[in-house]
């Protein structure tokens, strides 16, 4: 009995222990990074506005002190939500602050950090230029200003091109001509919401952005689109979509833009792929030490390739068995491409992985990786490169003894068949006999090379097609069941931006994300924007959000902008899937 209370006395204690430790990491891992801060841009001019987002983890009725904001920006609008999400089971819940800033002067601006409890959110810093410069010609209700940038470029080179809608009024409805270069590679950047001044006027500005790449030098035309902007003078739309005030359409034209585009230098490198970037990096990874290569044992080296200005396929290939030992073997995996957006454009990155195995044990020496880049900005030759590697690899008894032995049997073999006259039974015989044990275990030895070989390959090709899986995995959307009540729902929400009922369009952007993934907890506008994911669309469902708050006599945003940003995400995610990406969740129904 004594012994019995002992151990139950020690599996007490352990089991208090356990939970202690356990109360321990989930407490740590919970108040990590609890309070996060981000704005939607950090480089603006003094007249524009950024959206600062501050998210708690959990519920707090702490009133956060945003006094230190005032002394470098002015709040413009400020509101506060609690939401709830549950995602796989785990149910999660945050409270989020955000607010609309108008920088007080230019410079570098640091929006500074917050603290609820012992949970600090990161402070951020700012870039603010000097005011722009006013837009040229007579400045109305609406007007689009046209922005390129580089002016001169290379071929292949990143050009951004910005098209600025102005609008002081309510906009019912956006038409716009197919955005499309002859000659060029054209791909759509993320939408952008903002308010600035002009000449002491307050205007909300829509940016749609893009990126061009010229395939051939000379001259490359941006020509002048067309833009049809349907106006609210006043009143409110009916039941039946007609609006029963004024209204009035405003025909707009950008202008029209000429490029010079500059030919591949000839100090470039001419059996390098072409890369004009400004800025190119390459790093690598291995899954265990490389100091650690033993003979017949595959390591796994991995290359990434980052570069900014381009897309990942203009990245050239990374991993060649070019300069390799004999002794050295690579089995390469499929490459991963992808590409990244920020405020300077699209940065494309490829990562290459193989998996090295060596048959010889002693030094290894594995080549250079230099990869030659155009710097655009200073117009010069650089390289990304990574060093050789010189590497020690140890040896595998069993495999070379193995090998050794097949060596001898193979080297025996050959010298017998020479030794032995042909014709000549009375020799042969005997010879036979005796040797019989020696083929047995030339016979052995070859079969446990195969079987050796074989089992590398088979690990291999499992590891590969396990890779291949775990990605296709990761990949994979939800797709809807009910497609006919997705589509009814749709509908409903169309007619509900139409009337500009603002209640009415949440209720039936809620409804609408009910249907299209019932898989997910959707209770708010939020957390239709997480899964959407779409910048334009986030925005303007955050626009939604704020306007239910807002004093309805000063507010100019109108359910025809969230229905625009619809259509063009579904632009965006058609012209993705296209390409075989399924990255993106799917917007309208399918018929």
């Amino acid at each position: 009995m004594k012994n019995s209370s002992k151990y139950t006395e020690l599996v007490r204690k352990l089991y208090i222990s356990a939970l202690l430790l356990l109360l321990a990491l989930g407490t740590s891992t919970a108040s990590a990074q609890a309070l996060k801060a981000s704005v939607d841009r950090n480089n603006l001019s003094l007249d524009e506005t950024l959206t600062l987002t501050l998210r708690y983890s959990g519920r707090t009725n702490t009133q956060l002190d945003f006094s230190a904001l005032s002394t470098q920006f002015e709040i413009i609008n400020q509101q506060q939500s609690n939401q709830f999400r549950s995602i796989n089971g785990s149910v999660e819940s945050f409270t989020e602050w955000s607010m609309i800033l108008l920088p007080k002067s230019s410079g570098r601006l640091v929006v500074p950090s917050f603290k609820i409890g012992n949970d600090f959110s990161d402070a951020i810093e700012i870039n603010v230029s000097k005011q722009a410069q006013p837009v040229n010609g007579t400045l109305g209700d609406v007007f689009i200003e046209t922005l390129i940038e580089p002016q001169e470029s290379y071929v292949q080179q990143q050009i951004r091109v910005r098209y600025r809608l102005y609008y002081s009024v309510a906009i019912q409805a956006l038409e716009r001509d197919d955005f499309t270069i002859d000659g060029a590679i054209v791909e759509a950047m993320p939408d952008v919401n903002y308010h600035r001044s002009v000449d002491g006027k307050p205007y909300n500005v829509a940016e749609f952005n893009y990126v061009v790449y010229p395939q051939e030098s000379g001259t490359l035309e941006i020509p002048a689109y067309r833009w049809m902007a349907r106006l609210s003078r006043g009143g409110r739309s009916n039941m039946f979509g007609l609006n029963s005030g004024r209204s009035e359409v405003k025909r707009l034209r950008t202008e029209a833009k000429t490029i010079n585009v500059k030919p591949k230098p000839s100090t470039f490198p001419q059996t390098a792929t072409w890369i004009p970037a400004t800025q190119v990096t390459i790093a690598e990874s291995w899954n265990s030490s490389p100091q650690t290569f033993k003979v017949g044992e595959p390591v796994t080296r991995k290359i990434i390739l980052t570069a900014q200005g381009l897309m990942s396929s203009q990245l050239p290939q990374l991993i060649s068995d070019k300069n390799l030992e004999d002794k050295v073997k690579l089995y390469p995996e499929q490459p991963e491409l992808s590409n990244d957006t920020d405020e300077s454009g699209i940065n494309g990155k490829r990562i290459e992985s193989v998996a090295v195995v060596v048959s010889e044990g002693g030094e290894l020496i594995l080549p250079a990786v230099k990869i030659p880049w155009w710097d655009v900005n200073s117009n010069q030759l650089r390289y990304a490169e990574l060093p050789e590697k010189k590497l020690t690899v140890a040896g595998d008894d069993n495999y070379e003894k193995n090998k050794r032995l097949a060596e001898e049997a193979i080297a025996k073999a050959s010298n017998n068949n020479l030794t032995m006259a042909p014709g000549d039974n009375s020799k042969t015989k005997p010879n036979n006999t005796r040797n019989t044990p020696t083929y047995i275990w030339q016979i052995i030895c070859a079969l446990l090379i195969l079987a050796l070989g074989l089992a590398l390959y088979l690990w291999l090709v499992t590891r590969h097609k396990l890779n291949t899986l775990i990605r296709e995995v990761k990949s994979k959307k939800y797709q809807p069941s009910s497609q006919q009540s997705s589509k009814a729902a749709y509908n409903k929400l169309t007619r509900a931006c139409r009337v500009n009922n603002h209640a009415e369009i949440r209720q039936a952007v809620i409804d609408w994300g009910r249907a299209e993934w019932p898989n997910k907890n959707i209770q708010s506008l939020a957390d239709i924007a997480s899964t959407v994911k779409h910048p334009n669309l986030e925005n303007q469902l955050r626009a939604l959000d704020a306007t239910l708050y807002a004093d309805a006599k000063n507010n100019n945003w109108n359910g025809a902008l969230l229905l625009d940003a619809l259509k063009q995400w579904d632009k965006d995610l058609k012209r993705v899937n296209d390409k075989g990406d399924d990255s993106l969740s799917r917007l309208y129904p399918t018929k």
